[in-house]
């Protein structure tokens, strides 16, 4: 099943959590629908494309032929650039009651790191709440000036945003799983783990996780 900006799958006594936001960060001032990976991808391959224009156009007249090959090596350079330089970093969780492990994996640009913990040393699973501020304060305050100059009023623009994060409290130790902006989707998938767990246990295996 899906859930906001979370994936959760169940089969029999094990649980695959997946999602992109195991921490909250502090975000910068332009917002992600204008400052996205998408457009991060076709800056990089319009840079790689005009570099090789300046080294073409020196080289002779530019014809129908270079253009064709600069629209190819724009698209191809622009998937490549979007599924390994700007990809999405993955986190997944997986809980196995039979082995009695919490395996954790964090999918980076340069490969993967994976950890495995003992569900008998998990304590507590807990929501946790803290107010992030964005990122650039001085350029908020100037975009707040400009907007109010033209007669615009931003409302809760700079605003410190509410952040609940899911998290795996261990012996000497701290995961967070999960973190969104809505504390429902954050407490609904704190109860669904804590009923597979419950569901699942056996004896000696997380009997110390509070329900």
């Amino acid at each position: 099943m899906s859930k906001s900006n979370y994936h959760l799958e169940i089969h029999e006594d094990v649980l695959v959590l997946k999602t992109a936001t195991p921490r909250a960060e502090r975000r910068s001032v332009l917002h992600s629908g204008i400052f996205n990976r998408e457009l991060a991808s076709s800056l990089a391959s319009g840079a790689l494309v005009t570099v090789l224009g300046f080294f073409a156009a020196g080289r002779g007249a530019i014809t129908a032929a270079h253009r064709i090959l600069a629209l190819v090596l724009f698209t191809i350079s622009f998937l490549v650039f979007r599924r390994y330089v700007f990809r999405e970093q993955s986190f997944e969780t997986v809980f196995r009651m039979a082995e009695g492990t919490i395996e954790t994996t964090i999918g980076k640009k340069m490969g993967r790191r994976k950890e495995i913990l003992s569900i008998s040393e998990l304590s507590e699973i807990r929501l946790d709440h803290e107010a992030v501020q964005l990122g650039n304060l001085d350029g908020i305050e100037v975009v707040a000036k400009v907007a109010l100059q033209h007669g615009m009023v931003i409302p809760g623009f700079g605003r410190a945003e509410d952040v609940y994060t899911v998290m795996l409290d261990f012996s000497g130790r701290t995961l967070p799983v999960f973190s969104t902006g809505e504390r429902k989707v954050a407490e609904t998938l704190i109860s669904q783990v804590r009923l597979f767990l419950r569901e699942g246990r056996r004896e000696g295996i997380g009997s110390a996780v509070q329900s």
